[in-house]
């Protein structure tokens, strides 16, 4: 076993990873190079280090990656260019939920000294799973750093990320998302998103976005149109369908996401919706005038209506101006479907694929 460790800490972690295999598969033979990125052992040089691992009659290999901070798995290469006996590995002191799902998003197992294990592998088939910790148990964070995506006004900045692809910085995003975005919120928003890797390295220029449609996926792990919202659940004795003319008809201003948005939005770029509308999705400035001229009853258990109080949406001047009678930015329709389940996560990946990044970032929506 050679150490070529470069910062505190790593080669704890690994006789600590290497213990804890060879606990669950005692039978095997375990060993270790630790090297520096260059090291030319593997084929993807983000590794930290290999560990070779002998089970039975198969030599496999970990190629691992250590993170002593923020989990952001680096680049891996593609699995056509990887050996079959590799297991790349992310192994860190803590990984939070969020982070555990982006490492198997990208191809790899992970463990973490918590307990935290999930390695596998399809030929020999493995597959190591343990649970550990849900919260880190040593924080390190600051108290004024953001841990998720969860509020309304991150959704908003990360709207403006998405349509725009790109910002200036803190200023720019809150003179932008204004009422609930203000430049705390955006700074916040943008420390976590670039610790998480989602920004293009420019040397200090504009911050601009890696891939808009990871991005999405990334917000809605924490954001969801209803909860996120606070929407309420309704029905109209006039229908769904009765509901949406009689407020157009009489100058609401609303604004229709999920379903009915995507529908209204693949129609006017000549595409046809995969999915039939079964529900409504609205943004709406006035909520009660919302009740009142389409006749909304509350109904939190078989209610298809969702209406969700977002004044900022229509003021003057805004980003967000919602003229109107239209609907929400392309690019918040596609983050609200992906935020629900079953048929409108479907509907919003055919949303992101058929439409594509760019035409999902147009600014004007007209419903009408």
């Amino acid at each position: 076993m050679t150490r070529n460790v470069a910062l505190f800490g790593t080669s704890a972690l690994l006789d600590d990873f290497m213990a804890a295999i060879h606990t669950f598969v005692p039978s095997g033979q375990i060993g270790c190079t630790v090297h520096s990125p260059t090291f030319p052992g593997s084929a993807d040089t983000n590794v930290d280090a290999i560990v070779s691992w002998t089970l039975g009659s198969y030599d496999l290999q970990f190629d691992v990656q250590i993170e002593l901070g923020t989990a952001v798995p680096r680049p891996l290469p593609p699995s056509s260019q990887r050996s079959k006996e590799t297991i790349p590995v992310v192994i860190a002191r803590y990984l939070s939920p969020v982070d555990r799902r982006r490492i198997l998003g990208g191809g790899s197992s992970y463990w973490d000294s918590t307990g935290n294990v999930l390695i596998q592998h399809a030929e020999p088939l493995i597959r190591i799973e343990r649970e550990g910790a849900q919260r880190s148990p040593e924080p390190t964070q600051r108290e004024d750093r953001l841990a998720s995506l969860k509020g309304r006004g991150a959704a908003r900045v990360v709207e403006y990320l998405l349509t725009n692809g790109s910002t200036t910085g803190p200023r720019d995003l809150a003179r932008n998302t204004r009422d609930g975005a203000g430049a705390a919120t955006a700074s916040r928003v943008l420390t976590l998103l670039r610790e998480e890797n989602f920004f293009e390295p420019t040397g200090g220029g504009a911050t601009i976005v890696r891939d808009r449609t990871a991005l999405a996926r990334r917000l809605v792990e924490d954001y969801n149109f209803v909860r996120s919202n606070r929407a309420k659940r309704y029905f109209s004795p006039m229908g769904r369908e009765g509901a949406l003319m009689a407020l157009r008809s009489k100058g609401a201003d609303i604004a229709a996401t999920g379903l009915q948005g995507a529908t209204e939005f693949l129609a006017d770029n000549k595409m046809r919706a995969s999915l039939p509308t079964s529900d409504l999705w609205l943004y709406a400035k006035d909520l009660r005038e919302v009740e009142r001229l389409a006749q909304l009853e509350p109904d939190s258990r078989n209610g298809n209506i969702w209406v969700a109080e977002a004044p900022w949406m229509f003021t003057t001047g805004d980003y967000h101006t919602a003229p109107v009678g239209i609907r929400a930015y392309p690019w918040r329709i596609a983050f609200d479907l992906l935020s629900y389940t079953g048929r409108h996560t479907q509907a919003g990946e055919d949303l992101i694929q058929r439409a594509g990044e760019d035409l999902l970032s147009q600014l004007v929506s007209n419903a009408r």
